[in-house]
């Protein structure tokens, strides 16, 4: 999302900064809530603006601002629908989707990917994101399912107040991705 924020900037403002493109869009900007929100990091004082630093929704709210062309009507439908589809998956009462569901999210999001890219003509990026894609589909390692159910109940715990701490003994490590993990 942020190399296809970038990329709209340099083609719809060629010879353009972000901070320039920031600097034009100020005042529509921070005419909405989310511009206000997130000024200082639109606008920090003396110092440029860090796209790194910024969330997706910030990137979604940039991207609508610049003019869209024959070239990216199209992403701009799948940025839509990437936020409402996350929207939608991050704001469910529980984190279960049957697996028809996740076929077509998986799908929509495929797409996403592939019109992006093919926009952007970035082989170097392109690997690094079929790399990213590639562990999607990998089963999940059941260590990592225990850690997540370990982690739900140590918060769970912690919230009702039933303090439990754990000690380097209740532990033992493995190795993911070339990371090491504590496990329980």
């Amino acid at each position: 999302m942020k190399a296809f924020f970038e990329r709209l900037v340099k083609d719809t403002s060629p010879g353009t900064s972000i901070d320039g493109f920031l600097n034009t869009k100020q005042k529509q900007i921070l005419k909405t809530h989310h511009g206000k929100y997130n000024m200082w990091k639109y606008f920090p004082p003396n110092q440029q603006t860090d796209v790194d630093a910024w969330d997706i929704g910030m990137l979604f709210h940039m991207t609508n601002l610049c003019p869209s062309n024959s070239n990216t009507v199209t992403i701009y439908y799948h940025v839509h629908d990437i936020k409402h589809m996350r929207d939608t998956l991050c704001h469910q009462s529980k984190p279960l989707i049957s697996e028809s569901e996740y076929t077509c999210y998986r799908q929509r999001i495929q797409d996403f990917i592939n019109d992006v890219l093919q926009y952007l003509k970035d082989q170097t990026l392109q690997d690094e994101i079929d790399r990213d894609v590639q562990h999607i589909d990998l089963p999940i390692e059941k260590e990592l399912i225990d850690v997540y159910k370990d982690m739900c109940g140590y918060i769970v715990q912690q919230i009702q107040g039933k303090k439990q701490s754990y000690t380097i003994g209740d532990c033992k490590h493995a190795y993911f991705n070339n990371n090491f993990v504590v496990l329980r």
